[in-house]
């Protein structure tokens, strides 16, 4: 190789590198944390995550008994844009018309069910709350409605 051949290498190596780190940056910068709130709550659940027998992968099952009204759990957030890539946008929380939330704490694992035993709630702070609405004994599993736009998002027709 000759001098201008491996100069354009590394010209086009370094042009390369500066367009992933702009697409990086970017990303990032959609991202948006909110500013934690003094008056904001996060309840670590009393739950297990293990293996469901119902989709053959894993599970949010209670390690206590939950009436009706009790709060399962209170999950912070962080705000990304609406459509993000696909892995990642099966576990957000619409909220807007540009953004969705991205559950930390367990949210994130709950299964679905078309009978589900648990309510989300998206809070005015960007908080997930998740509250029985079934009485859940101890080793039952939690589950959540993903919702009619989550199927729609992955190409599923599904009446719930």
């Amino acid at each position: 190789m000759n001098f201008y051949s491996i100069y354009f290498i590394c010209i086009i190596i370094i042009i390369i590198q500066i367009y992933y780190f702009y697409k990086i940056s970017f990303i990032l910068n959609d991202v948006k944390q909110q500013k934690p709130n003094k008056l904001d709550i996060y309840i670590t659940p009393d739950i297990t995550v293990k293996y469901s027998d119902k989709i053959n992968d894993r599970g949010v099952f209670a390690n206590k008994i939950y009436n009706i009204g009790d709060i399962i759990e209170i999950c912070p957030t962080i705000t990304v844009p609406y459509k993000i890539s696909k892995p990642l946008q099966a576990y957000t929380f619409e909220y807007d018309n540009d953004y969705n939330l991205f559950p930390l704490g367990y949210c994130g694992m709950y299964n679905h069910s078309d009978t589900p035993n648990t309510e989300v709630i998206i809070k005015y702070n960007k908080q997930i709350k998740l509250v029985a609405t079934k009485k859940i004994n101890i080793d039952d599993e939690i589950y959540i409605s993903y919702g009619q736009t989550y199927w729609n998002e992955i190409g599923v027709l599904k009446n719930n």
